[in-house]
Formats: C-alpha cells, sequence, structure tokens
C-alpha cells in the first residue's frame, strides 16, 4: 500500500535509471526555505556532503550521482530522488536509498547540516541571478508560483533565519 514499483525492461543497456518520488507540495508555502534546506541535506546535486552522495556514491559506490528534487509549483509538484547504477546493483541500490529517505524522514537532520546547507543555498543563491536570462527566468517562475518579487531580495536574510526546528519540522 502506497508504494509500487514501474520497471521498463531494455535488456541492451548496462544500467539502471531509478527514480523514486511521491506528490510533494505547492510553492507559496511557508515551510518553502526549511524545506528548501532539508532537500539540499538530502540530496543536492552540487554538495559531496548530501547524505545521499555520502551514502550512495561515497560508502557504497552504487553510482556517481543521486540527488533530491523537490519541484514546488502553484499546485503540488513532485519530490524526487533519481540516480542511476549497474543491473546487478538494482537492488542493494533501492534498499539503501530507502533506508536513507527513512532515516531522513525519522530522525531528522543536525544542526551542523543545517548550517552548511543554508551557507551553500546562500553562496549559489547570486549565480541564479548572473544574467539577465536568468533573472527573468527567475522572476517568471515567482510569478508564475504567486510569490511575490521580493522573494530575491530577501533570500539570503530569509534563508539564514531558517531553525533546525523549522527543517525538522517541514520534513515530517
Amino acid at each position: 500500500p502506497g508504494f509500487s514499483i514501474l520497471q521498463v525492461q531494455k535488456p541492451d543497456l548496462q544500467q539502471t535509471e531509478i527514480r523514486m518520488g511521491h506528490l510533494g507540495v505547492k510553492r507559496n508555502i511557508p515551510d518553502h526555505l526549511p524545506l528548501k534546506v532539508a532537500t539540499s541535506i538530502l540530496g543536492d546535486p552540487g554538495s559531496f556532503n548530501a547524505r545521499l552522495f555520502s551514502e550512495i556514491r561515497v560508502k557504497r559506490g552504487l553510482t556517481y550521482g543521486v540527488r533530491a528534487t523537490f519541484d514546488q509549483r502553484l499546485e503540488s509538484g513532485p519530490f524526487v530522488i533519481s540516480t542511476f547504477t549497474r543491473n546487478e546493483k538494482i537492488h542493494e541500490m533501492v534498499t539503501e536509498l530507502l533506508k536513507v529517505f527513512k532515516d531522513f524522514r525519522e530522525k531528522g537532520v543536525t544542526s551542523t547540516e543545517v548550517d552548511n546547507a543554508k551557507s551553500a543555498l546562500r553562496g549559489r543563491f547570486p549565480h541564479l541571478l548572473e544574467t539577465g536570462d536568468d533573472l527573468a527566468r527567475q522572476l517568471l517562475m515567482l510569478d508564475l508560483n504567486g510569490v511575490s518579487f521580493d522573494y530575491l531580495k530577501t533570500f539570503t536574510t530569509e534563508i539564514e533565519k531558517v531553525t533546525l526546528e523549522q527543517v525538522n519540522s517541514a520534513i515530517k
């Protein structure tokens, strides 16, 4: 119940793409920033410290890359964990992904993880606005999702205010 697997077989391939997910949340919610921090801790594609990368890539060598994304939209978008692995490692990969995710949900995160994630998000934020095209894309996405343009002005200040308690609450 609540769990299903769809398998698409392509016997000539040596690797398997794996996507796990569930319905996410709307973009314009009070927990947006705590969820952004949480998702960064779980599986930020740019972080070697993300839990999924550390457990799946570094400790077990099951993949070159693994990530978690929350595609928050005007209406609920998907939460997705995605990766790939050698065909003979599918069972181990799925088992480990579920284990990391369960631990993340049940035990939450640490204050060090929150501080590191906030620092990384603040550091990458200016790159989202580097060019006119980047700024236009951000403004369009904010408008489409019912979010004030002030988000761009206050992001670094507001992300700094996110607490460990808010992140762990948002994860649940």
